[in-house]
């Protein structure tokens, strides 16, 4: 199985920034939201 860093280096430089973009939206949208809890006080 290929990994994730194999594929990215098959692809051209301008594709493989699009795909850190995508990875930081997710981190920001997906991952740090579950970590934000509401508090109330």
């Amino acid at each position: 199985m290929t990994t994730l860093e194999e594929l990215l280096k098959e692809l051209p430089p301008e594709l493989q920034e699009e795909v850190r973009d995508f990875a930081r939206f997710l981190l920001e949208t997906k991952v740090r939201r579950k970590q934000k809890r509401l508090r109330l006080s």
